[in-house]
């Protein structure tokens, strides 16, 4: 890459949303990748989805039964 396109500044903080669903874990290890290559604070906020992201063995009750209703019709 040449030095017309590189970074006109370096990152000092990195903020990462993470709900610790599998791509979120994946995208932790790489924002942790970047804060160690810039020397940068890694700064992570826990949100909670409202729709979940998760498989079906981590879903509320009720979205199960929902989910077999929709099933059964």
């Amino acid at each position: 890459m040449c030095e017309h396109h590189a970074l006109k500044s370096i990152p000092t903080k990195i903020l990462l949303p993470i709900d610790f669903s599998p791509s979120s874990k994946i995208a932790l290890e790489t924002a942790a990748d970047l804060a160690l290559h810039f020397n940068a604070k890694l700064l992570l906020v826990n949100v909670i989805p409202f729709f979940s992201t998760f498989d079906s063995e981590y879903m509320a009750p009720q979205m199960q039964f929902q989910s077999e209703e929709k099933g059964a019709r």
